[in-house]
């Protein structure tokens, strides 16, 4: 097993938490007195603070933590690109040509079965007509029997590959229009994004929840967009 590249100084951090973990008892559960409610209103700068110690406390570690793991992650990637790029295109080729042999072989199924099918009435024409003269109930009979008959069907064998560890599925997806294969919504067009809205049924449409909340922070309690309702949650700010 690798050695961590950071390391947690546990003595420092087991002080910390003891600390904080005595602090935080000395907090009231419910406010039922002007005596619990100074207290609770009193603990919030000291609350505060302990968060910024606790923030500075891991925040080298974090840091160095962190230039760590961009460092390897870089360092996977670069690794990793070239390889995903490659299996990506052969997948691509692979499901491409086994989806046209495909299609190969069942227009050619169809045509074996159609001729099997012509091949089948032209043998009972022949028969019914050597002996329509003598027994035309016969040869009504054989002509109807061919009509009635189920179409042929013809199987080819497949010409796919079976490697272990390989299985090959659907993997449905959608494109918008006027857009091409894995183009997201934010990089489409304005006149791009009008022309899908237009089409989209409504139960496919999602708010903008960004925008909404800019229009509530501005127009506050005059906010009007049918369907919302602005309210104020409240946030009290502390300095430490």
């Amino acid at each position: 097993m690798a050695t961590p590249i950071v390391e947690l100084p546990e003595e420092e951090t087991r002080a910390l938490s003891t600390g904080i973990q005595a602090q935080l008892s000395q907090l009231p559960m419910a406010i039922s007195s002007p005596e619990d409610y100074r207290k609770a209103k009193e603990s919030l700068p000291l609350l505060k603070r302990a968060e910024d110690r606790v923030v500075l406390f891991f925040r080298d570690i974090k840091d160095a933590a962190f230039q760590a793991h961009r460092r390897i992650t870089a360092k996977e990637m670069e690794s990793l690109g070239p390889i995903k790029q490659a299996r990506q295109r052969m997948s691509t080729l692979i499901y491409g040509w086994e989806r046209e042999q495909d299609r190969i072989r069942r227009e050619a199924e169809q045509r074996a079965a159609d001729e099997e099918r012509k091949r089948r009435e032209d043998a009972a024409l022949a028969e019914a007509a050597a002996i329509a003269s003598s027994s035309p109930e016969v040869a009504e009979q054989i002509l109807m029997q061919e009509i009635a008959a189920p179409a042929p069907v013809v199987i080819l064998p497949s010409t796919k590959v079976d490697v272990s560890g390989v299985t090959m599925r659907e993997n449905w997806t959608f494109v918008y229009n006027g857009g091409s294969p894995g183009q997201k919504w934010k990089d489409l067009t304005d006149e791009q994004r009008k022309r899908v809205i237009a089409l989209i049924p409504r139960e496919y449409l999602m708010p903008d929840e960004s925008a909404i909340g800019r229009v509530v922070k501005a127009m506050k309690s005059g906010t009007k967009i049918p369907g919302l309702q602005a309210f104020d949650a409240g946030t009290i700010a502390v300095r430490g």
